[in-house]
């Protein structure tokens, strides 16, 4: 919505049905086969994304499966753009009128560091937001910020090392929406890892042939954005900014499934959050609060120990108490907060339940 003029909801799909449709959205087939029964069609998107995916790769830059999932989404989500939005830059939502304006609300995505072969925890996890202007992470561990714009740049310590000579276009829309929802690495310890884990490796055969090494599934922004960066709190390694890459991953890989973290900083000073639920933690497939409780306990943690959240059961009270049924509000008794490094926000918590339909 946001990088298509904040189109409405309703005008979308009102224009659903048209002919020569202008939907924003093209989501009726399989990733897997979005040209539906018109393998034509599916060719030819495929042949594009491997037409887009080789010429990052021969600008000098890696490639990975989170390039083709943001090349795959774009199809889906900008279909009437020029090559589905292949020119679409995160830093270009900056420029636009709805945007200055102050017409529809400030956009934000999470993602998660991670180094390959690592587990991600909430309690060790560095918690990355991408805004129209800025990547960065309020954690300790990092406790820096960047122009997205010119992501892809080498630098040292924020300042150019290629004669002030700057990168524009890495911040590709559907690369760091991919990045935001990437779960590829994840997909080998989970139940149907042997399901899902043919269709990776075809897919990186057909996308990627002359990929190497264990980081095929990770978003790689390389040269690092933060190389050499001298912000994190001393009591925390430099790794982050020793590395030549920084690798992200979805933003709910450390079981904070609500994106809180951008939203809880002091210095934004938010009065309320409304946190809806749509994890799927139950037998059933409902949730049950787990990232609410995460989100809750990392404050106590020392790598979010600069944050506070109000009081949240155990996820054993939450279904106990039905709170994973109703909405709920959670922060109403300030007396329950004097223990904690700031009041923090009110959050409205709205789980996704069986309301009308089982959706």
């Amino acid at each position: 919505l946001a990088w298509n003029n904040w189109t409405s909801v309703q005008d979308i799909l009102d224009h659903m049905s048209d002919t020569n449709t202008s939907s924003i959205w093209n989501i009726e087939n399989s990733i897997l086969s979005p040209g539906g029964n018109n393998q034509t069609a599916t060719n030819e998107i495929f042949g594009a994304i491997t037409k887009e995916i080789n010429g990052k790769i021969d600008a000098g830059f890696n490639a990975t499966l989170v390039d083709v999932w943001g090349r795959a989404l774009s199809q889906y989500f900008f279909p009437n753009l020029p090559e589905a939005g292949a020119g679409l830059t995160w830093s270009t939502l900056r420029d636009a009128d709805v945007f200055k304006n102050g017409e529809m609300p400030f956009p934000i995505s999470v993602a998660d560091g991670k180094y390959p072969g690592s587990t991600v925890i909430s309690s060790n996890s560095t918690v990355f937001e991408f805004n129209p202007f800025e990547l960065g992470s309020w954690d300790p561990t990092l406790n820096a910020f960047t122009d997205v714009k010119y992501l892809g740049s080498n630098v040292n310590n924020g300042e150019s090392i290629d004669n002030g000579q700057c990168i524009a276009g890495f911040d590709n829309t559907g690369f760091i929406a991919g990045t935001s929802a990437d779960i590829f690495n994840l997909v080998s310890s989970s139940p149907q890892g042997a399901m899902f884990g043919g269709i990776i490796s075809s897919f990186t055969k057909k996308f990627l042939p002359n990929a190497t090494g264990n980081d095929t599934d990770i978003g790689i922004y390389a040269p690092n954005p933060f190389k050499g960066a001298n912000t994190m709190d001393q009591q925390y390694s430099s790794a982050l900014s020793e590395a030549e890459s920084l690798f992200l991953v979805d933003g709910g890989e450390d079981g904070e499934g609500i994106p809180f973290a951008p939203l809880l900083q002091k210095d934004r000073d938010l009065d309320v959050i409304f946190a809806l639920d749509i994890t799927d933690d139950t037998k059933d497939s409902w949730p049950n609060g787990a990232a609410m409780v995460q989100t809750y306990q990392r404050q106590f943690t020392s790598q979010g120990n600069h944050s506070a959240f109000p009081y949240v059961p155990t996820t054993e009270e939450f279904i106990k108490q039905g709170l994973n049924k109703r909405p709920t509000f959670f922060g109403c008794d300030a007396q329950n907060l004097t223990d904690l490094t700031y009041i923090p926000p009110l959050v409205v918590y709205v789980p996704n339940t069986e309301y009308s339909f089982p959706s």
